[in-house]
């Protein structure tokens, strides 16, 4: 019997009560303590905080000025003044993102908890960790509040509140309009959850769209509203002249096999062994298939190696005059620009990890999500021209919520997350370095 790569046939792990306040507690004070040890040190910012800082400024002077630069509404920049009592300052705008994590703490805890019913602890301290999110709990950037206000309207649509969900998500897009990409993630799922189990074909498709509409109108009427004002306007963003242009980066392709491995490589390291064993006895047993499979994952590390890309100009640099920070995302595009046989590394890293959460999402109870997660988050990235690892804390975090850890997974997983962190936390707090 060939062994399946990957496989996990441990039973997801289950906290005790202790466990999952102790995770819980953890959970909230790792995200208190970085605003606690950021915010005082890091002056006017780092990458983009002095941008947002100034629209705040900005509508400060004027709430209509909008900049032509804006890439997305301005939700947050506005909840900043408003929460700041018509007096923002950089700390209250980091205090601000910091209460927006919490909130996404909690909202995450109790999705999860609906979803899985069980203790939420272990999983809400993994995502308090996740190392491309974490910087971001106390700086002044839209992501987490638009991560926040998402996963509250997750939480509202997995309970079947049709009217908070739809005014939750419409807050999100507020804040990062790519939000409404998730807002049709919802659907599909309410879609799945609604199709009855028995009936003719005509009979299940009626009955799934009454059961969309019923717990779905909220994201519905959201949707609907977004496409008036793409239809309207031509566009999402209230400015056109920004760096990040709606279109596809080739280069998103290469670096999220990087990214992927990296953020699971104790898990990688562990299933690594199964996995060339079973290569190894698919070799000998079916050679013929084996023979041909090979070719195929041939030609295609071929053509990806020949077809690398990197074609934003910000993705090109590793140090900016008159800035003391590197952004960490750069610097393995920029090997792969200098050093053509790292072309082929991450070529076949590609076809490794694609492999790897192929044959991951088939061993878990929430394949048919997993593989949806993965095809939304494959849309947004799509959408983004620039490649940044902010881009895929989205489709990173709803792949944790519905993956299954057994203990040691879970572990070894939350151990890694936290070393990374704990490395970089230094290097960002002094503003030398962002992901």
């Amino acid at each position: 019997m060939v062994s399946q790569p990957f496989s996990n046939p441990g039973v997801p792990f289950l906290a005790s009560r202790a466990i999952n306040l102790a995770c819980l507690v953890a959970a909230f004070a790792v995200t208190l303590l970085w605003f606690v040890v950021y915010a005082p040190l890091a002056g006017g910012g780092i990458c983009d905080e002095p941008g947002h800082w100034g629209v705040i400024e900005r509508l400060l002077a004027d709430w209509r000025d909008w900049p032509d630069s804006l890439p997305h509404p301005p939700g947050y920049h506005y909840v900043v003044i408003w929460l700041s009592a018509g007096s923002p300052t950089p700390m209250s705008a980091r205090a601000v993102t910091s209460l927006f994590a919490l909130l996404g703490l909690v909202c995450f805890a109790a999705a999860w908890q609906l979803q899985h019913q069980r203790p939420p602890g272990p999983a809400v301290l993994l995502f308090a960790l996740l190392p491309i999110l974490q910087p971001f709990t106390a700086m002044i950037y839209t992501d987490v509040p638009a991560l926040a206000l998402l996963l509250a309207a997750w939480w509202a649509q997995l309970g079947r509140r049709a009217w908070l969900a739809g005014l939750l998500l419409a807050a999100a897009c507020s804040v990062r309009q790519t939000s409404v990409i998730w807002g049709t993630f919802f659907l599909v799922h309410e879609a799945g959850r609604a199709w009855p189990a028995h009936g003719t074909w005509r009979e299940r498709c009626a009955a799934t769209a009454r059961g969309v509409w019923l717990n779905g109108w909220g994201i519905l009427l959201v949707l609907a509203l977004v496409a008036g004002v793409v239809l309207v306007t031509g566009r999402l963003t209230p400015g056109t002249e920004h760096g990040n242009a709606l279109a596809a980066n080739p280069a998103n392709l290469y670096f999220g096999a990087v990214l992927v491995f990296f953020l699971g490589l104790p898990l990688w390291l562990r299933a690594g062994p199964d996995f060339f064993r079973g290569l190894a006895v698919s070799a000998r047993t079916r050679p013929a298939a084996s023979g041909l499979g090979l070719i195929a994952v041939s030609g295609v590390v071929i053509a990806l190696s020949l077809g690398y890309r990197n074609p934003h100009v910000w993705n090109r640099e590793l140090w900016w005059p008159d800035t003391s920070f590197t952004l960490l995302r750069n610097w393995p595009l920029v090997a792969a620009d200098r050093i053509v046989g790292l072309r082929w590394v991450y070529s076949i890293l590609v076809v490794l990890m694609a492999a790897g959460l192929v044959a991951v999402a088939r061993e878990q109870r929430f394949r048919r999500e997993l593989a949806l997660t993965a095809l939304f988050g494959s849309v947004l990235l799509a959408t983004n021209g620039l490649v940044e690892p902010r881009y895929f804390i989205t489709p990173v975090v709803f792949w944790l919520f519905f993956h299954e850890f057994d203990r040691r997974s879970l572990q070894l997983l939350t151990g890694w997350f936290a070393v990374i962190c704990a490395v970089h936390a230094p290097f960002i707090a002094r503003t030398l370095s962002l992901w």
